[in-house]
């Protein structure tokens, strides 16, 4: 996948797909450090880090769109 490929969206409208239970995968890809100090998770949302990435993508639902955040 290009970088020309990613579309950036805004967390409200992420908030919004969610709200309206449209079919999305989450896939939080957060280092360590950050996801363990966080007290703001996504419930549902795919754990994946940079090294498991690869695998995590690989059995998703092509389907269904994927979003992921990170810092």
């Amino acid at each position: 996948m290009r970088k020309e490929d990613v579309e950036r969206i805004r967390p409200e409208t992420l908030a919004h797909l969610i709200e309206k239970a449209t079919p999305v995968q989450i896939v939080d890809i957060r280092n360590d450090q950050a996801y363990g100090e966080s007290d703001q998770k996504i419930p549902g949302a795919i754990r994946a880090t940079f090294d498991t990435l690869d695998e995590v993508m690989g059995k998703l639902d092509k389907e269904i769109e994927v979003v992921t955040y990170c810092t």
